[in-house]
């Protein structure tokens, strides 16, 4: 869960220094271009989510046999999928930079996911904070 945490907070870092370049192009003599300048770091930002969601498979597939687990599983499902939408509006975004347009759809997107994710860090963060115990000592068989 650790690495997941530190790939998304990479991802999230890739996304604001892009987003700090998108404004820049605004200024830029060749909007388009300075666009398409920034589709790197979000490039960026897509394989770290990327990772983000092959390490949430893991903890799944480590988390779902465990007795009573099923509450940490299903909490955990629900955060993928907000994993999943970041995944898709990044890569979208990515693709219109890439095309030398501005990305208004997919920054409307994105504003809404992340406002969702960060809205619910804290009770993810306990989530977590026990499927992360899970990984690192899974139980025993008796």
């Amino acid at each position: 869960m650790v690495q997941a945490d530190t790939s998304l907070f990479a991802g999230l870092g890739n996304y604001f220094a892009g987003m700090a370049q998108i404004q820049a192009s605004e200024l830029a003599d060749d909007e388009p271009q300075a666009l398409r300048d920034a589709a790197p770091t979000f490039q960026r930002a897509v394989e770290e989510v990327r990772a983000v969601r092959e390490r949430e498979a893991k903890i799944l597939d480590i988390a779902q046999p465990i007795q009573f687990s099923a509450y940490f599983v299903r909490r955990h499902e629900i955060v993928s999928l907000s994993t999943v939408a970041l995944l898709e509006a990044l890569e979208q975004l990515t693709q219109d930079l890439t095309d030398g347009y501005y990305p208004a759809e997919a920054c409307t997107s994105l504003n809404r996911i992340l406002g969702r994710m960060m809205s619910s860090f804290d009770q993810d963060a306990r989530i977590e904070g026990v499927l992360t115990r899970l990984e690192t000592h899974p139980p025993t068989e008796n």
